[in-house]
């Protein structure tokens, strides 16, 4: 009787698993928007030896590489699994310090003569487009995205040291005029929500966006861990 009753157990468990996994998911559909902070990461996005139209410039320097972002997002889940979504993040607290031994060198316009510390703060702002798949495991739901993003990116910098800038001597710590590039980049990003109620969920995502500089700046990554909360509209 024992084994019969433990039989009877297995199969109706066997066939509770089926049905569980045999039921058709709702997908969630709609608007949403979402909040982020961001820490941020990104190397060497200051000026390159390469960018000297003129003279020699030899640079030497060190970067802090981590910064943050704040963000704000919107999207559509179309209830197919698939959607499309839109954001805009701001960037700062990027910094690099460099060390220049410059030879009338030319660059952005400022001609550099000397032994010259360079200290670049350096911001940017982002904005993207991207569809999105995602997969409701309720409450969790994983998301992933490919797209495209338009960055704009300007560094301040601040010289002092010993040489000239323009052919005027340096005295105490000359700003020079911001370099700024700009261009579209390919953004990749993986994340999961966890939803609380029906409407709003707190999200974690890992992003990338590519080849962000160049020009007179270094050409670098940035990658983003992105804290935030999502707001569906009914």
């Amino acid at each position: 009787m024992e084994i019969y009753k433990e039989y009877i157990m297995r199969r109706g468990l066997f066939a509770a698993l089926l049905i569980a996994v045999s039921m058709p998911v709702v997908a969630q559909e709609g608007f949403y928007i979402q909040g982020t902070y961001s820490i941020a990461d990104a190397a060497d996005l200051g000026i390159n030896d390469t960018s000297v139209t003129s003279g020699s410039l030899t640079v030497t320097q060190s970067s802090d590489d981590e910064g943050n972002a704040i963000g704000l997002a919107g999207g559509y889940l179309f209830g197919n699994n698939l959607g499309l979504e839109a954001g805009f993040a701001n960037f700062s607290s990027f910094g690099v310090d460099s060390s220049i031994t410059a030879s009338n060198a030319v660059v952005d316009g400022n001609t550099l003569d000397g032994t010259i510390a360079v200290s670049q703060d350096i911001d940017g702002e982002m904005f993207y487009l991207a569809p999105v798949a995602y997969l409701e495991l309720d409450p969790i739901m994983l998301k992933a995205k490919v797209g495209a993003a338009y960055f704009d990116v300007e560094n301040q910098s601040t010289v002092s040291g010993s040489g000239s800038v323009n052919g005027t001597s340096i005295s105490g710590s000359v700003t020079l005029d911001p370099i700024t590039e700009s261009g579209t980049s390919l953004l990749v990003g993986v994340g999961a929500e966890y939803a609380f109620t029906d409407n709003v969920s707190a999200m974690i995502e890992y992003m990338r966006i590519q080849d962000v500089g160049g020009g007179d700046l270094s050409e670098t990554d940035i990658d983003t861990l992105n804290f935030g909360l999502v707001y569906y509209i009914d």
